[in-house]
C-alpha cells in the first residue's frame, strides 16, 4: 500500500513544486492518469468479490475492502485488508468509479484527514 501510495503522493508534490498546471495528465496503454492517479477505463469495473475479514490486528487498525484498481489497461483485484492510518485522524476513503464520456473515470482509494 505504502508503494502505492508514494506512486500518487510523490508526483504529485512534485508537480506542485514546480508550478505545473495540475490539469495535466499522461497517457499510457489507452488509460488516461490524471494528476493523483485518476484514470479512465473504456470498461466497466467487475463486480466485487465477497470477502471474510480476519481478526482486528490492533485497536487503531480500519478494514479496507477489497476493490478493482487499474493496472496495465486491465482491473486487477486488491484484496481487503486491515490497516493503520499514517496519522491521526486521517480515514480511508473508498475507490470511486464514474460512468462517463464513454467508460469509466477511477479515482483510487486514500487516506485524508
Amino acid at each position: 500500500m505504502l508503494k502505492k501510495l508514494a506512486v500518487i503522493v510523490l508526483p504529485l508534490g512534485l508537480l506542485l513544486g514546480t508550478g505545473a498546471p495540475i490539469y495535466a495528465h499522461q497517457v499510457r496503454a489507452g488509460v488516461e492518469i490524471g494528476p493523483v492517479g485518476i484514470g479512465f477505463a473504456h470498461d466497466a469495473p467487475p463486480r466485487a468479490r465477497m470477502e471474510r475479514r480476519g481478526p482486528r490486528p490492533g485497536p487503531n487498525h480500519v478494514w479496507i475492502g477489497g476493490y478493482w484498481e487499474r493496472q496495465n489497461d486491465q482491473w486487477a483485484w486488491s484484496a481487503g485488508r486491515w490497516e493503520e492510518p499514517g496519522e491521526r485522524g486521517h480515514r480511508w476513503v473508498k475507490p470511486r468509479y464514474h460512468h462517463e464520456r464513454g467508460g469509466y473515470r477511477y479515482e483510487p482509494g486514500r487516506w485524508e484527514r
